[in-house]
């Protein structure tokens, strides 16, 4: 497609020098480690269901787990009567680094057991507590540390001298009591999470009281702390237990869905994995070690349990085991396959599955000045990347908590972030939050920004930007309306755009374009330095694309410094643009070689047109529980356009004409498609990939046979129609 050129009018801002304390960096961002204790109830009053669900649930936490930096303890516990310690270590602190790691968390679990009568078979959580505290890491800087507490919740230290000689059983365990308190006061000093899952006949009341008065910690604004969870009976065990786990690693993830595998038969599950995750575990609970599992890609094809393929790295656990899990590394995108097999002698059996991720993301913070005046106003933006690359897609960041704030000597206040095209936000829904703040009058020195990313399915961030406010107006300013995400540009193709300057020192000056860019991609700035004369003037800034610049969204700055001192900037002008391949343009040429040479060219451009080819694709509609669909596209077009409406609850997709005013318009863009919606932009999007696209609703992009039986809801009488391709 052709460059769009966009006018820019500049309005400057006074400022000086801005240091980033946490900009672009070489290192990768990954998900933050957390360290598990699991203890374990193996009183006389935890019955053996309740310990086979205990056991099951200390397997899952275990390969559940997917950062190779994590480390994972289980502890068995009961009281130290009979001369038995009340503590059994039946899997020390392991770091989960490995599938070695991980099957000898699934051999220990097995050690677990019922205390004899007599031996030990009391509940102590004070010394349940003490242990775990003992154990987790002094260490470990703002790495989570989390407990999770199985039991059923009701103390009994009656015949434990530990908290008394010579006293009777109420006096005991009000002792031990005593000492859980000051075990919980240890924890939120600590901070350490305590999550209790409450098995048999529990004391609900107690088992909050563990929650609530250990850390309160959280993955941001509106996200759980710790809560207790009761597991009433076989058939809810795996939804608490994979809940809390979720919940307490700021993981997100599916619900557990279960299923029946037949005596020597099989059967498929399926999970979606969204484009922001980075790491995660899809996990299986089969209960039987005979059990026997494939996962397979969003492309179809089986991945391996060890090593390499499509981009990510695979390391599978538990093959032998009650729960069978594959540790993924930049997964996919998409929607993934679980398929279980039954061996002979198996009976039937019920299976379930699920998936847990987290993305691991680098955030950014940006004042659009280098320097600040007092009494001039400071816009700021944040925003965020995973190892893929810039997260741009707003479906994607939607639950998730943008903040800022600034602060300086006698100064502070929160910046309200908004990606909504509104205020001092320029495009909406392109994954880049931006409020703005005036700097009081009086106020100098040192300003400190921070930004804040967090919440479920995130690592989390907090990038830091140190500014200077200068004293008196700043000496040259400059503005632009840069490119955004809706801006495209071809490999090899350029975009320019008009920066105007106003100079206050009364002399000519020089100025220098820079470019900060993350991804290192083949751009330059042409003609880089520019004379600014006092007063106002303006000059174009041409950003060149190398031809091997690939597809996709790159973000970048240009910075506007002083040519002779170039560590003074003057002005941070972010920008976002979309780079797509054009079609190919074939001209008619003259003679025997130019028809050669037009036949080349014209096989290559049906190459480039079959891979945005929407032939044998189907489009899903989302509303609530409802869905509906369009007929598979059996034409071979690069666009469809159709409507799409609520009706009785259920979304229900038509044809459109050019002219319809609500039509929407699908068209491949690179790897995914985007939507031309008469409610708004839409963010591209993957195959497989639900997209929200406003008024509660989502489409989905699929292949014909993946949904090949499935209930349509489309009129028969209107077929789908797509625009002429003029490509064919």
């Amino acid at each position: 497609m052709a460059t769009r050129s966009i006018p820019l009018a500049v309005v400057a801002l006074g400022l000086s020098l801005l240091v980033p304390a946490s900009g672009a960096s070489a290192a990768e961002p990954e998900v933050q480690p957390v360290h598990i204790v699991v203890l374990v109830d193996q009183s006389g009053s935890i019955s053996p269901e309740d310990m086979a669900r205990e056991k099951e649930a200390a397997g899952l936490i275990a390969q559940a787990e997917f950062s190779p930096r994590s480390t994972v303890a289980i502890i068995g516990f009961g009281s130290d009567s009979g001369g038995v310690p009340p503590v059994d270590v039946v899997c020390p602190p392991t770091t989960v680094a490995g599938g070695v790691e991980r099957r000898q968390l699934t051999t220990c679990v097995e050690k677990l057991r019922i205390r004899e009568r007599g031996k030990g078979d009391g509940t102590d959580h004070a010394e349940a507590l003490g242990h775990a505290l003992s154990t987790l890491p002094k260490d470990a800087g703002d790495q989570p540390k989390i407990v999770f507490l199985l039991t059923d919740g009701k103390l009994d230290v009656s015949d434990s001298e530990r908290y008394g000689v010579g006293k009777s059983p109420d006096q005991r365990n009000a002792a031990a009591r005593d000492v859980i308190a000051e075990r919980l006061r240890a924890a939120q000093r600590d901070k350490v999470q305590v999550w209790p899952l409450g098995f048999g006949n529990v004391d609900a009341a107690q088992l909050e009281e563990f929650a609530r008065s250990g850390y309160q910690g959280s993955c941001g604004t509106a996200t759980p702390t710790p809560r207790a969870t009761i597991v009433n009976g076989s058939a809810d065990v795996d939804d608490a237990i994979f809940g809390s786990y979720s919940a307490a690693r700021c993981a997100a993830g599916s619900k557990v869905e279960k299923h029946t595998l037949p005596a020597n038969g099989t059967t498929e599950a399926t999970v979606d994995i969204p484009a922001i995750a980075t790491d995660g575990s899809i996990i299986v609970i089969k209960h039987d070690p005979r059990v026997g599992v494939e996962f397979v890609r969003p492309n179809d094809e089986v991945a391996p349990k060890e090593g390499s393929a499509g981009g990510s790295r695979y390391q599978g656990s538990g093959q032998d085991g009650a729960v069978e899990s594959l540790r993924i590394v930049d997964p996919e995108p998409g929607r993934w396959k679980v398929r279980i097999r039954s061996a002979d002698g198996v009976p039937e059996q019920s299976v379930s599955t699920a998936v847990t991720w987290q993305g691991a993301v680098q955030a950014f913070i940006e004042p659009d000045s280098s320097s600040l005046s007092a009494g001039q106003p400071v816009k700021v933006s944040v925003r965020m990347r995973t190892r893929r690359g810039p997260v741009v897609d707003a479906g994607l960041v939607q639950g998730l908590s943008f903040r800022a704030e600034v602060a300086g000597e006698g100064f502070q206040a929160e910046i309200p972030l908004t990606d909504d095209g509104t205020g001092s936000d320029p495009t909406a829904g392109d994954g880049t939050f931006t409020g703005s703040t005036t700097i009081p009058a009086g106020v100098t020195g040192s300003l400190r920004f921070t930004g804040h990313v967090t919440g479920i399915g995130i690592s989390g961030d907090h990038p830091v930007a140190n500014a200077t406010v200068a004293v008196g107006p700043a000496p040259v300013r400059a503005a632009a309306v840069m490119p955004n995400i809706h801006d495209e540009v071809a490999p090899g193709g350029s975009v320019t755009r008009r920066v105007t300057v106003t100079n206050s020192t009364g002399a000519p000056k020089r100025v220098r374009v820079r470019l900060v860019q993350e991804d290192g991609h083949p751009i330059t700035v042409a003609g880089a330095v520019h004379e600014a004369p006092a007063g106002n003037s303006g000059f174009d800034a041409r950003l060149d694309f190398g031809g091997d610049v690939p597809e996709g969204v790159v973000v970048g700055t240009l910075v506007l410094v002083d040519d002779e001192q170039p560590s003074v900037e003057y002005e941070r002008l972010p920008f976002v643009v979309t780079v797509d391949k054009p079609p190919p343009w074939l001209w008619i040429g003259l003679g025997t070689a130019a028809l050669v040479l037009l036949a080349a060219l014209g096989l290559w451009g049906l190459a480039w047109r079959r891979a945005r080819d929407l032939h044998g694709l189907r489009i899903e509609a989302f509303y609530g529980s409802g869905n509906g669909f369009l007929p598979v596209i059996t034409e071979h077009t690069r666009s469809v356009s159709f409507t799409v409406a609520v009706e009785k609850g259920v979304p229900v997709l038509r044809a459109a004409g050019p002219a319809d005013p609500e039509r929407c318009r699908l068209r491949r863009v690179g790897r995914g498609f985007r939507l031309d919606a008469p409610f708004g932009e839409v963010p591209p999007f993957g195959l497989g990939q639900p997209q929200d696209i406003g008024q509660g609703l989502a489409i989905r992009v699929t292949d014909e046979a993946e949904y090949a039986g499935h209930q349509q809801h489309v009129e028969e009488s209107a077929p789908i129609t797509s625009a002429p391709d003029p490509y064919l």
